[in-house]
């Protein structure tokens, strides 16, 4: 594997007809200008794959690549990851990573009460978590919109509602 390369993403459906992908891109990258290629892991392989089109925002894009024409060549490549030179990633702009501001802050959960203060912020391809000592645990929140219920700057506090069952399921109690 190239060790120059550095995983981005993740192509998750086909769109239309024409051999055009859905990915899911982390970081948010301001621009996708100078991308002409991309890498697709594909076993142990990182297969280049020449770009036509990327359009999007944030981290939804949508990618037709040159020389695939049909619906069916992409299928093949849902659930595959997209990976990136570090050459060309140092080129793209990314915006500032807003998360780094919280850490330090007191994660209640609605139900459970207070689970600890915010350590660190873990950046994973396709979603960032809060990291939280929990129990004198390393406790893994992911910073999702739909589990955020109040952020408090002011207070430096964020309450969150986790699905039930959640802290079981991380082997918390």
């Amino acid at each position: 594997m190239n060790k120059n390369c550095v995983e981005v993403g993740k192509i998750t459906q086909a769109r239309g007809l024409k051999g055009c992908v859905v990915a899911r891109i982390e970081p948010i990258l301001e621009s996708f200008d100078p991308i002409n290629y991309i890498f697709i892991k594909i076993g142990h392989t990182l297969v280049p794959y020449q770009v036509e089109e990327i359009t999007g925002q944030a981290q939804q894009v949508f990618i037709k690549f040159q020389h695939i024409s049909d619906r069916d060549s992409v299928r093949e490549l849902i659930g595959s990851s997209i990976w990136l030179s570090q050459e060309i990633l140092d080129k793209l702009v990314v915006q500032e990573e807003p998360y780094i501001d919280i850490i330090g802050y007191q994660v209640t959960d609605k139900y459970q009460g207070e689970l600890g203060i915010i350590k660190d912020i873990e950046q994973f391809p396709l979603h960032v978590c809060l990291v939280v000592d929990y129990l004198d645990k390393e406790l893994l929140i992911p910073y999702e919109p739909a589990l955020i219920q109040d952020l408090d700057h002011e207070q430096k506090k964020i309450i969150v509602e986790l699905p039930m069952g959640f802290l079981e399921a991380m082997g918390c109690k």
